[in-house]
């Protein structure tokens, strides 16, 4: 096996899961990550949870696709200080590792959380490592692997914050992506620590204050990541994530062109071109 190359659904953010992946498909790429979509609401996905596996059983069917990951964002961030809103968060979650299991997937990512007003950095972190050690058993009973992603504005905002993370809940693993840390101007030494803990990757250029940019304006090294994550033997997938929008950047991105341009790259440093 080698490093594949997926593509997100949220690159397409106002398509449904199901045009989503028939983008997707056109453009090559026959793995695909899914998340928050017009049909595919987090509470109300998980609360009609037989409806979901059948919906993207069917997508799958129909485009050919193969799911890789699922990152329910709901509106309740797991380390909520709320005891009821923790509880609810709970019970949402393990209908999507549920959904997760049935329809094949090989892991689950979830935010870690973060920042509340009125409660200290440490109390936050600690809030959110306890649901994830949940997270993580919970996943452990079906096969999953439930991962994080670390991303800015959360409780793993930074490189080291997110190993931490990883030591203090065990079978804890990562989704890595550069751009939540290029982001800060980090080094490429710094953000590769976290390169061991990895079990899947995003991928998108960014630079310094912009989170999502042009392939040609990126100062992400992808050719030096692709080559730790070949020596490391990373048999995985490499979803690329350009997301429309402006949070976190300075302009809009042309999600599709970007999407074949970063891909024509990542293929030539797997030698696969």
């Amino acid at each position: 096996m080698s490093i594949t190359l997926g593509c997100h659904k949220w690159t397409f953010a106002h398509t449904t899961t199901l045009q989503a992946a028939q983008i997707i498909r056109a453009l090559g790429f026959e793995r695909m990550d899914i998340g928050n979509a017009p049909d595919l609401d987090p509470v109300k996905g998980a609360e009609n949870s037989r409806e979901t596996v059948a919906h993207l059983a069917k997508i799958k069917e129909q485009t050919g696709i193969t799911f890789i990951d699922l990152f329910p964002q709901l509106p309740y961030p797991p380390n909520h200080p709320d005891p009821e809103m923790r509880k609810l968060s709970r019970a949402h979650l393990e209908k999507w590792f549920t959904i997760a299991e049935k329809v094949g997937l090989q892991g689950v990512t979830l935010t870690p959380g973060r920042y509340w007003p009125g409660h200290t950095p440490e109390e936050d972190f600690s809030r959110a490592a306890e649901e994830l050690r949940w997270a993580v058993q919970e996943g452990k009973k079906r096969g999953l692997l439930i991962r994080i992603e670390p991303h800015v504005e959360s409780v793993t905002w930074t490189p080291q914050l997110a190993v931490q993370m990883v030591q203090e809940v065990p079978g804890l693993t990562l989704t890595i992506d550069h751009s939540h840390f290029i982001f800060h101007a980090l080094p490429y030494e710094q953000i590769a620590i976290m390169h061991p803990y990895g079990t899947h990757w995003h991928a998108r250029q960014a630079k310094p204050g912009n989170l999502c940019c042009p392939t040609n304006e990126g100062q992400i090294d992808f050719q030096k990541i692709v080559r730790d994550l070949q020596e490391r033997g990373y048999e995985g997938t490499i979803c690329l994530e350009f997301t429309p929008g402006l949070w976190m950047t300075s302009g809009y991105v042309d999600c599709v062109s970007e999407t074949l341009a970063l891909s024509k790259q990542l293929y030539q440093y797997l030698g696969q071109s």
